[in-house]
């Protein structure tokens, strides 16, 4: 160690600067911590509300407003499902309309389609691995959840 490191620990020891800057740290990190989970929750929630609304445009587009007669109709509206998707680096659990063509089947809203086809899972899953995570440790090494809303089931 240099003379003047030694100089500045010896310096900050006798001060008890230590001490004092824990203490002042000390909340103001907690409060960054509780600050930051709280807007993570807040950004998936939005996240889930906007694709809650994304899911009921498209449903309208197919099938046409719900409960109004149509004499074209060549969809229409038949409950909801739950399906899984990855949102997150998670995949969870939400609730999207169904819709049927009038000539049976089940038809698949577009941006369902769009998130099956590209899962972001595995590509956050092979840098985790690069990086020197197991898979074992692979949960530790996401975000907290956020806390349950009414939209996910995790």
């Amino acid at each position: 160690m240099t003379k003047r490191a030694e100089r500045a620990q010896r310096t900050q020891a006798e001060n008890g600067a230590n001490a004092e800057l824990a203490h002042l740290v000390e909340p103001m990190l907690t409060g960054m911590t509780t600050t930051r989970d709280h807007l993570l929750a807040w950004v998936h929630a939005q996240g889930l509300a906007a694709l809650d609304e994304l899911f009921r445009e498209e449903a309208v587009s197919l099938a046409g407003p719900k409960g109004r007669h149509q004499d074209q109709r060549t969809h229409y509206h038949w409950g909801t499902a739950a399906t899984e998707l990855t949102f997150g680096g998670r995949r969870v659990q939400v609730r999207r309309p169904r819709v049927r063509p009038t000539t049976g089947g089940e038809a698949t809203l577009p941006s369902v389609a769009a998130f099956r086809s590209r899962d972001p899972l595995t590509a956050r899953m092979m840098q985790q691995l690069l990086a020197g995570v197991s898979t074992r440790q692979y949960e530790a090494s996401l975000e907290a959840r956020p806390a349950r809303t009414a939209h996910t089931r995790q």
